[in-house]
């Protein structure tokens, strides 16, 4: 895969991450911990917004 697609996708994952859950947890941690816990990375992928809804 292309850096330039790589660094979207890692963008767009932190965008997400950023509202999935409250408190200071660093957007690093909460990465990793998606990649640790899969209830954890549902409940972020559930805060997905679809634009113009």
């Amino acid at each position: 895969m292309p850096p330039d697609n790589v660094a979207l996708l890692t963008r767009i994952a932190r965008n997400i991450l950023q509202f999935a859950d409250t408190g200071k947890v660093p957007i690093a941690h909460r990465i990793k911990k998606c990649a640790w816990n899969d209830d954890y990375l549902i409940k972020a992928i559930a805060h997905i917004r679809i634009a113009g809804r």
